[in-house]
C-alpha cells in the first residue's frame, strides 16, 4: 500500500520504519525543517550536545523503543546514568528516588507512622499491579488523596501534578500516574549527542529502508477519494495515497470536516472505532490529545470520535481492531492504524516534558 505519514516526530518515523519493514510504500511529510517534532532539540554553535525543547528520557523498562534502537544498530549510543533525585521540603533537600528506601525514610522523619504505612501499601499496589484498567475510572487527585492520605498527598504528590499539568491537574487520570510508578527505573536513559541526534539517526535508518522524507513541507489538507484512499495536498501539489496517518493537530484542523484526523484504510477500522468510543471522557486519551498531538479518526464522517485510541496510560502495546496504541504516560506518540489485519506499527517513546 501507498501510505502518507504527516509528522516526522518519533511516532511518525517509527510508524514509517515498521510499515516499510512490512513492504509498504511510505512518504513522510514534516512542516518543520528538522525531524523530532515536540521532542526535538536545539543546539548553540559551541555546544557538543543538543538540548530538548521539553525534558525527555527513557526508562530501562522501555523495551519497545530500546528494541527499535537495537534494530537500527545504535544501542551503543544509549546512556543510562543514575541521576540524583531529591525533594525540597521545609528548607532542605532530601533524597527521594526509591519507593522502598529513601522515600519511606523521609516520610518517617516528617509524617505520622500511619501515613508511612499508607504510602507503602499504595506504592506497592501501583508498582506491582498489572491491572491498570480500573484506574481509568478515577483521577490521580482522587486516588492519591484517598490512598496516600491528605497530608502526604498535599506535601508530595499534588505539587508534582500541579507543576506538570497546572490548573488541569485535577483532571489527570490515575492510570497515567500508575504508568509513571509502575514502569519507573532509577536509571534514566538518553542518547549520545542528545535526543535530536537520536531522531536524526532514526530518520537516516528510515530513509535507508526506502521511505521518503519531505522536510519543510506542510500538509494543507487530507481529502478522501470517492473510490477509497486519500489525497494529501501540500504547497508542491496533491498526491494520492491508500492510507494516511497524522500526528499533527494542524493537519486535523486543515482537513475537511468529513475527513479530519483521517488515519486509516477505511475497511479496517470499525472495531477500532467501537473500542475508542468506550473510553471515559477524562481518560488519559483525551488529556493527552488536548495537550499534545492529534490522532485518529476512523473513517470519513467519524470526526475524532476515536481519539481515545491514541493516548492511553498502559504499559506495552495494545492492538484494537488493527490500531496499535502506545500507552505510556507522558510518551510522545501517534496512534498508527494497521493497513492490513496483520501489520501494525510499533510506536513507543518516553517523553517527560509536557508543553
Amino acid at each position: 500500500m501507498k501510505i502518507a505519514i504527516i509528522g516526522a516526530g518519533f511516532g511518525g518515523m517509527a510508524a514509517a520504519y515498521d510499515l516499510r519493514q512490512a513492504g509498504h510504500e511510505v512518504t513522510i511529510y514534516e512542516s518543520a525543517g528538522y525531524v523530532g517534532g515536540l521532542a526535538s532539540g536545539f543546539k548553540e554553535p559551541h555546544w557538543d550536545w543538543t538540548m530538548e525543547k521539553f525534558y525527555h528520557h527513557w526508562f530501562q523498562s522501555d523495551k519497545d523503543v530500546l528494541g527499535l534502537i537495537d534494530e537500527i544498530g545504535a544501542r551503543d549510543q544509549v546512556l543510562f546514568p543514575r541521576p540524583i533525585t531529591a525533594i525540597y521540603y521545609q528548607g532542605r533537600f532530601h533524597p527521594f528516588d526509591s519507593m522502598f528506601t529513601n522515600m519511606p525514610l523521609f516520610l518517617l522523619r516528617h509524617f505520622p507512622l500511619t501515613d508511612v504505612i499508607r504510602f507503602g501499601l499504595a506504592g506497592a499496589q501501583l508498582k506491582f499491579r498489572a491491572n491498570w484498567q480500573a484506574l481509568e475510572q478515577v483521577t490521580a487527585d482522587q486516588w492519591l488523596r484517598e490512598h496516600m492520605g491528605p497530608r502526604v498527598y498535599e506535601a508530595l504528590w499534588k505539587p508534582l501534578l500541579v507543576g506538570k499539568f497546572s490548573e488541569s491537574y485535577a483532571d489527570v487520570n490515575m492510570a497515567w500516574m500508575w504508568a509513571r510508578i509502575h514502569a519507573r527505573t532509577t536509571r534514566l536513559g538518553t542518547f549520545v549527542g542528545g535526543f535530536q541526534a537520536f531522531f536524526e539517526t532514526l530518520a537516516a535508518a528510515v530513509q535507508q529502508r526506502g521511505a521518503t522524507l519531505h522536510l519543510a513541507t506542510a500538509v494543507r489538507e487530507i481529502a478522501p477519494q470517492d473510490g477509497g484512499g486519500f489525497t494529501v495536498h501540500t504547497p508542491h501539489g496533491a498526491v494520492a495515497y491508500d492510507a494516511a496517518a497524522s500526528s499533527k493537530r494542524s493537519a486535523r484542523r486543515s482537513a475537511s470536516p468529513s475527513t479530519r484526523c483521517a488515519i486509516a484504510a477505511p475497511s479496517r477500522i470499525e472495531t477500532a472505532r467501537r473500542a475508542a468510543s468506550s473510553a471515559p471522557a477524562r481518560s488519559p486519551a483525551f488529556i493527552r490529545a488536548r495537550a499534545r498531538l492529534s490522532c485518529v479518526s476512523m473513517r470519513p464522517g467519524a470526526i475524532c470520535s476515536s481519539v481515545a485510541i491514541c493516548f492511553a496510560s498502559t504499559a506495552g502495546l495494545r492492538k484494537n481492531g488493527g490500531v496499535t496504541s502506545v500507552p505510556s504516560c507522558t510518551r510522545c506518540v501517534m496512534a498508527a492504524t494497521a493497513v492490513s489485519s496483520v501489520h501494525a506499527s510499533r510506536i513507543a517513546f518516553a517523553g517527560e516534558g509536557t508543553p
